[in-house]
């Protein structure tokens, strides 16, 4: 996931804290700036970043 601007102050100094915040469509940013956390909602991402991704990306390239 790629970090968001933090809507309290702008800076681009911020980084996923979790990629799972207070819903599953949403996920916590920290800002380094303000020390403030937001949440992000998660929209239109291709796949979740991890283990079962990749195996499924083995897969397509094996049935190519």
């Amino acid at each position: 996931m790629k970090p968001s601007d933090c809507p309290f102050c702008g800076s681009t100094r911020t980084e996923l804290m979790s990629l799972f915040g207070s819903h599953a469509s949403l996920s916590t940013f920290w800002c380094a700036a303000c020390r403030s956390p937001f949440e992000v909602l998660r929209w239109g991402e291709e796949e979740v970043p991890g283990e079962r991704s990749d195996r499924r990306a083995k897969a397509r390239q094996e049935q190519r």
